[in-house]
């Protein structure tokens, strides 16, 4: 994944809980999608948590909301957003 349009990326500074969860550690994220101000922060959300498939591992937007509060068209909407800034490609079947 890569970015186009290097303008639009900046680190973003986010929070994590470690240790103590009644303690945050101020991280910053190096990934250029927590950087570019195209994307929502539902995009991003979705970015994070795809980050925890393990790599080769095809996923669907109902696999990602599974566990979650958030209605599959939300997630589906996360991944378009995401494939437009050129963040994903759909996997060949």
């Amino acid at each position: 994944m890569s970015v186009r349009d290097d303008r639009h990326r900046r680190p973003q500074r986010a929070w994590t809980r470690t240790g103590d969860p009644r303690h945050w550690q101020l991280i910053v994220q190096e990934h250029p999608v927590f950087g570019d101000d195209r994307l929502s922060l539902t995009a991003r959300g979705v970015f994070a948590q795809i980050t925890a498939v393990p790599v080769g591992e095809v996923f669907t937007a109902s696999t990602l909301a599974a566990g979650t509060d958030d209605d599959v068209s939300v997630v589906q909407a996360g991944l378009a957003e995401l494939e437009t800034h050129g963040y994903l490609e759909e996997a060949a079947r």
